[in-house]
């Protein structure tokens, strides 16, 4: 499985619509979708400790790091504001903790593939929500809306 980082860059060389919803679908992980969803579904959101973290970028060659997004996504919610599965007396201030020992473990693009995804801003051209929900129709990215319901007139005699 390759780091986030990896996919982005095959997505940077992609030359046409086709093209990157096709380097999406090859690269489709559960872990990949994930990191997706959290970056453009409104209603996830992390707490503003976390998007000002700084960590130590160690000289990790590529493919050596402890840590990498696919390992820690089933994690992620510990960082997600107010998740309900996050343990109750979590704090901010250890949620930063927890943040920053991550980050420090992984390859320094990797990590910064994660401040960008706590920030809800990947600065990736033309990798967009409508795009997102393009390569996997399955993926709720928070952007359809419902159809408001309508109610049936009683019927007259």
């Amino acid at each position: 499985m390759k780091n986030v980082y990896e996919v982005m860059d095959e997505f940077l060389k992609a030359t046409n619509k086709e093209e990157r919803i096709q380097v999406l679908r090859r690269n489709h992980t559960g872990p990949f979708e994930s990191f997706l969803v959290g970056v453009f579904h409104p209603a996830i959101q992390f707490p503003e400790a976390l998007k000002k973290v700084e960590f130590k970028r160690d000289d990790i060659p590529a493919g050596m790091a402890y840590v990498n997004f696919q390992s820690e996504a089933r994690r992620m919610y510990l960082y997600v504001k107010d998740h309900k599965n996050a343990p109750h007396g979590l704090t901010d201030e250890r949620r930063v903790v927890l943040f920053t020992q991550m980050l420090e473990g992984m390859e320094p693009r990797e990590g910064d593939m994660m401040m960008r995804l706590v920030n809800k801003d990947l600065k990736i051209p033309y990798l967009t929500p409508k795009l997102v929900e393009e390569a996997y129709p399955h993926v709720d990215l928070g952007l359809k809306k419902a159809e408001p319901e309508v109610e049936e007139f009683p019927a007259t005699s």
